[in-house]
């Protein structure tokens, strides 16, 4: 367990580290990279697809608070990380929403209704905090659960051991 949640700190550290630095673009990356590898701890499977990182958050966290969902934040992270956008070529405006992320401004409902309007058509506003936040009672979940289940156990550290054999010199 304690390669586990040296992985998770040390991930939430440098996610912290670059926000604070106003690194946020980079902070943003990281965050995904991080989310795709709680999926993949997670699955069944000993490589990861796209399902891992939505069926995580689905598991795992409480979206609503963010008002997007996991298929939001998965388009996000594809147009992003690959291309530094809010779309790739599967996004459909018709059924999904761009993300656009802000922090230490306080929105009141309606304000934030104002300010999506401001971005192209569908857009929804997603505090930093807050999602950081969720990701992390996710964590809290996740962890009591590899620790009260004895094959989820199993998998997780035979994965994380495997995550200590990349060599970095």
């Amino acid at each position: 367990m304690d390669k586990l949640r040296d992985t998770i700190n040390a991930f939430n550290n440098s996610i912290t580290i670059l926000n604070k630095a106003c690194y946020d673009k980079q902070s943003l990356f990281l965050f995904f990279t991080f989310i795709d590898q709680l999926g993949w701890l997670s699955s069944s499977t000993e490589f990861s697809d796209g399902s891992d990182f939505r069926n995580w958050l689905e598991t795992y966290c409480d979206l609503t608070k963010l008002r997007c969902t996991s298929v939001d934040l998965w388009n996000t992270r594809c147009s992003f990380l690959h291309m530094g956008t809010a779309e790739h070529k599967h996004f459909n405006s018709k059924k999904h929403f761009r993300l656009a992320f802000y922090q230490n401004i306080d929105f009141s409902d309606q304000e934030l209704v104002i300010e999506e309007r401001k971005y192209q058509n569908p857009t929804k506003l997603v505090d930093v905090f807050d999602l950081y936040n969720c990701i992390n009672d996710g964590i809290k979940e996740f962890i009591q659960n590899v620790e009260s289940d004895p094959y989820l156990k199993s998998s997780v550290l035979g994965k994380c051991e495997k995550m200590n054999n990349l060599y970095i010199l």
